[in-house]
């Protein structure tokens, strides 16, 4: 195809260089190591391998022309090894993912977050560690206990309430819909019975009618066994509610620590 792209005339590339590679071919016995050699022809954007074996591949050309002192200006190669600053790398990496990506992506690696927390440390006890920031770490270090604290407080406050809701809706069930079932039971119980005295229906066909009845006893106890859906789905849109209740009862009596600001006193102290 590329050789007869303009005219039908055959045509003849010079070789460019020569390539060897090695196969492994697989066999019964293990795998063998073949080596395979070929010629590889330029044509225009493409470089064709015409391998001894017959087979012709083309691949295109791919062409890279990159400035590293673009990106790292104080990188430096000195017998083959590349230097640069560590900040350069960071500054190159912040430039296309957020700080905060890229604490996740530190917090994820066991080593890099131990070594992480080292340096903390060493930050915090060292003299550019101002007071105000060791204030202002601290700070941020309570509000994130806090935050944890207080919602597992919610969870526990919305379990408990939930579930005495669903006891309370349990019981108002059992007592009013079960109540009315019973009514109803008995009524259609008494509307059989009018009917087998008057001849329309024979104990046949009253049994036939009573086998897919449920009575009252097996109501109440599936209920017991299942709880009732209406206990269960009458909970759910007090659910938003009810924590949204106890979080702001538990910051009444435990407020969310606040950064103070510094006095000019203090400030001078310092």
């Amino acid at each position: 195809m590329f050789l007869t792209r303009y005219n039908d005339r055959p045509s003849t590339l010079k070789v460019d260089h020569e390539v060897q590679t090695n196969m492994e071919i697989e066999l019964e016995d293990g795998k063998v190591t073949k080596s395979r050699k070929g010629t590889v022809h330029s044509l225009n954007e493409f470089d064709i391998t015409v391998w001894e074996d017959g087979e012709v591949t083309a691949k295109r050309k791919y062409y890279a022309s990159t400035d590293p002192g673009k990106y790292f200006p104080n990188m430096s190669v000195s017998d083959g090894a590349i230097t640069l600053p560590i900040e350069d790398l960071v500054g190159f990496i912040l430039e296309r993912i957020t700080p905060a990506e890229l604490a996740d992506g530190i917090m994820a690696d066991d080593e890099a977050r131990e070594a992480l927390v080292e340096k903390m440390a060493e930050r915090y006890a060292s003299p550019e560690f101002t007071d105000a920031d060791r204030r202002s770490f601290l700070t941020k270090v309570q509000k994130q206990i806090h935050a944890k604290a207080i919602d597992r407080a919610i969870g526990r406050l919305n379990g408990l309430e939930q579930n005495a809701r669903s006891y309370s809706d349990h019981d108002r069930w059992r007592a009013v819909e079960l109540g009315n079932y019973k009514l109803v039971y008995r009524r259609y119980m008494d509307a059989l019975s009018e009917l087998r005295e008057a001849g329309v229906l024979d104990a046949e066909a009253i049994t036939e009618r009573l086998k897919y009845l449920t009575t009252p006893e097996q109501l109440e106890t599936r209920v017991k066994e299942h709880r009732d859906p209406i206990s269960i789905e009458s909970v759910g849109p007090h659910w938003s509610e009810s924590r949204d209740y106890w979080r702001a009862e538990l910051l009444k009596f435990f407020p969310e620590p606040q950064d103070e600001p510094v006095a000019d006193e203090q400030m001078a102290v310092l």
